[in-house]
C-alpha cells in the first residue's frame, strides 16, 4: 500500500484570492482513497454567495454550496492511468467540521474546514504508473493554484510541487529518498495594502525545535506559536515592525500528539498605513532546517526567495504603477 500526502496550496495576488486545500491519498488494490480538505473561504472564492452587506455569510447558505463544490473538486482533481484514461471517481461523504449555526464573518472563514471522502477506482490492480492532476486553476473562476505533493513511505518523505499542466507521475516501483525538512516546508507570503499574510506548512519536529518545546499537545500549540512569531523572524512594513496575529492552526496526520505531523500556520501582520515596502526576515535555523523556499505575492506580481543564514532577508518594494493605483483607487 502506498500512502501520499498532497498539500494543495494556491497562492495569489490581492486581486486573486488564495485557495488552500489538502488531500491525503492512500492507494489500495482496487481503488485510491482520498480525504480532501478545504477551508470554508474556498466557498466564497469559487461560488460568490451573498453576504449581509458587512461580509457576514449565512452558515446554512454556505453549507448548501457543498454539493456544487464537491463536483468542482471531482472534476478538477483526478488521476490518469498509463493509457491516458481518466480513472472514474465519486465523492462518498462530505463532512463540514465545527460549523457554527449562525453567520460567519469573512475573516473567520479560514477557521472552519470541510473534508470530502473520495474514491478513485483503478482500472488495473497491477498498475505501473498513476498521473495525479490538479487543474483547479483552469476552472471557470481561474483561481491560480500550486500543489505541494508530499509522498510518504515508511520513514521517508519527499515533496514535489505541481500545478496546472504539470502532473505528478507516481510509479509503483518508486523509491522515496530521504528528504531534508526544508523540502517539506512551504512558505507563502501575500502582501496587501492593509497587511501581509504568511501561510506556513512545516514538519512538527522542526516547529517544536524552533519554539523550544519537546512535546506539546495540540490545544497548547497556538499560544506558543504566537509568542514565538511575535519575537522572532520579524516582518516590517514601511520600516515599522509589524506584530502578527495567528488566524489559524491546522494539524495533519497525527491529531493526538505532534510527533509526526505537518502543521499549517496562518499568520497575519496588519499595518496601520498602506504598505509600500515590506521586509521579511527569517533568521532561525537548525542542523535539519537550514533553508526555506518562499513565494511572495506582492499585489500583482510573484517573487521567490530562498531564506538561509547567508540571505536571511527579503525586501519587497511597490513600484510606481502600484503606488499610483493605490492612491487613485
Amino acid at each position: 500500500m502506498i500512502t501520499l500526502w498532497l498539500c494543495l496550496l494556491s497562492g495569489a495576488v490581492f486581486a486573486h484570492p488564495v485557495s488552500l486545500s489538502w488531500a491525503s491519498v492512500v492507494v489500495h488494490n482496487k481503488y485510491i482513497e482520498v480525504n480532501y480538505r478545504i477551508l470554508a473561504e474556498d466557498l466564497i472564492y469559487f461560488h460568490h454567495p451573498e453576504h449581509d452587506g458587512f461580509y457576514n455569510y449565512d452558515s446554512k447558505a454556505l453549507l448548501s454550496l457543498l454539493p456544487e463544490h464537491a463536483a468542482l473538486i471531482n472534476n478538477h482533481f483526478y488521476v490518469l492511468d498509463d493509457t491516458g484514461i481518466r480513472l472514474p471517481s465519486e465523492i462518498l461523504k462530505i463532512n463540514p467540521q465545527l460549523f457554527p449555526t449562525d453567520s460567519i464573518p469573512i475573516m473567520d472563514l479560514m477557521k472552519y474546514s470541510i473534508s470530502f471522502k473520495i474514491h478513485i477506482y483503478l482500472s488495473d490492480p497491477d498498475w505501473d504508473n498513476l498521473y495525479f492532476y490538479q487543474e483547479i486553476s483552469t476552472s471557470e473562476d481561474g483561481i491560480p493554484a500550486v500543489t505541494l505533493l508530499t509522498i510518504a513511505d515508511a520513514e521517508e518523505q519527499k515533496t514535489i510541487e505541481i500545478s496546472s499542466g504539470f502532473p505528478f507521475k507516481l510509479s509503483a516501483s518508486m523509491n522515496i529518498p530521504p528528504m531534508n525538512p526544508s523540502w517539506l516546508t512551504s512558505s507563502f507570503y501575500t502582501i496587501q495594502p492593509s497587511g501581509t499574510r504568511h501561510e506556513l506548512t512545516i514538519p512538527s519536529s522542526v516547529l517544536l525545535d524552533l519554539i523550544q518545546q519537546t512535546t506539546l499537545m495540540p490545544e497548547e500549540l497556538s499560544s506558543h506559536v504566537l509568542h514565538y512569531f511575535q519575537g522572532n523572524n520579524q516582518l516590517s512594513g514601511n520600516s515599522t515592525i509589524l506584530i502578527p496575529t495567528l488566524s489559524n492552526v491546522l494539524i495533519f496526520e497525527n491529531a493526538e500528539n505532534l510527533g509526526e505531523s505537518m502543521i499549517y500556520l496562518d499568520l497575519y501582520y496588519p499595518s496601520n498605513s498602506p504598505l509600500e515596502q515590506v521586509t521579511i526576515n527569517w533568521e532561525d535555523y537548525n542542523w535539519k532546517f537550514r533553508w526555506m523556499n518562499a513565494k511572495i505575492y506582492g499585489w500583482d506580481k510573484e517573487y521567490t526567495h530562498t531564506f538561509s543564514r547567508f540571505q536571511p532577508t527579503y525586501t519587497w518594494q511597490a513600484d510606481s504603477l502600484m503606488l499610483k493605483k493605490l492612491w487613485t483607487d
